[in-house]
């Protein structure tokens, strides 16, 4: 109840699922837990590029400070630092790709173990540094991004517990 009063001050209304990262940030600011049915939380989560060098390790970086993220990074090609293995793949409840061509090989090499988990491309091609500030810059829109349009769908999907 406390949650939603605070909530309801910042005029967030309780029908709508709000930004995954405005509720983290109010939750760490009240010291106050997120009720579990205001927010879809995606608990297991792979970025992967090729190399796993420097796009998806940034990625694992950034993302592993969230509260609320179990983050990982792997990559697709065979002599990548940490290459991808189906258990990985099992593990993940959403993973994000940084190619087009990132996304086909991963459905053909894991077909079979790619069940119920979300594939998002980010459309990050192979141009910047581990921790370039532009890298980290447009990592974090593309995610966030990718989140809201995930809790929307959520959304859409759930009964209004409040109405009940």
């Amino acid at each position: 109840k406390r949650f939603f009063e605070i909530e309801r001050n910042l005029q967030i209304p309780k029908t709508r699922l709000p930004d995954f990262f405005a509720l983290v940030k109010l939750s760490r600011q009240t010291g106050l837990s997120i009720p579990h049915y205001r927010l879809k939380t995606m608990r297991n989560i792979l970025f992967i590029c090729s190399q796993n060098k420097l796009r998806s390790p940034t990625a694992e970086t950034i993302f592993s400070e969230k509260e609320g993220f179990d983050v990982l990074s792997a990559g697709l090609n065979n002599d990548a630092e940490i290459t991808l293995t189906k258990e990985l793949v099992e593990w993940a409840e959403t993973i994000f790709v940084m190619e087009k061509a990132q996304k086909n090989k991963l459905q053909k090499k894991f077909r079979k173990n790619l069940n119920k988990q979300r594939v998002i491309c980010l459309d990050i091609p192979d141009d910047y540094e581990f921790m370039q500030p532009d890298l980290i810059k447009i990592l974090e829109q593309k995610v966030v991004v990718a989140f809201n349009k995930i809790n929307k769908t959520y959304e859409s999907n759930q009964l209004d517990i409040d109405s009940h």
